[in-house]
């Protein structure tokens, strides 16, 4: 659901500009690229869904925080050219978040923690090779995990 929603939001803003750093480009981002984003969002807001099943009130509260500071920020490189990147945040955040957790037990959660890892990859090549903006890497991958220890100290 969240990925359809994601390809609905981008049918209906159309093609984004690459930003380097703080800067518009000609260039437009793949949809592949962006689409990447949204499958790792929503494996988070079903984790959110299946806490607060569980009556982890303060755990659901704590990680559906996190999710709207990480949109809010994403939102942020879109709207006032925020230098981070959304999508190292996003994907530095779950796998801090499950590495923590220690869930790569069952098969479901390999294939999730290797989809996450391949995204990451991904786009950290895609970031470092086409673009040449580690700045935003650095900044999204330093805030991806330190939202993921903060909620972490939170939920104890």
């Amino acid at each position: 659901m969240v990925t359809l929603a994601g390809a609905g939001w981008l049918w209906a803003v159309g093609p984004r500009p690459v930003v380097v750093v703080t800067t518009l480009t000609p260039e437009t981002v793949p949809t592949w690229y962006i689409l990447t984003a949204f499958p790792v969002l929503g494996m988070l807001v079903a984790e959110g869904f299946a806490l607060a099943h569980r009556q982890r009130w303060a755990a659901a509260l704590v990680l559906a925080t996190q999710i709207a500071v990480m949109v809010i920020l994403s939102s942020g490189r879109l709207i006032i050219l925020l230098p981070i990147s959304g999508h190292v945040l996003l994907f530095a955040f779950f796998l801090t978040r499950r590495g923590m957790a220690r869930r790569w037990i069952s098969c479901p959660d390999l294939i999730e923690l290797a989809t996450a890892a391949a995204f990451a990859v991904a786009t950290g090549f895609i970031k470092l090779v086409w673009w040449s903006d580690p700045a935003t890497l650095i900044l999204g991958l330093a805030t991806g995990v330190g939202l993921s220890l903060l909620g972490d100290r939170i939920a104890r």
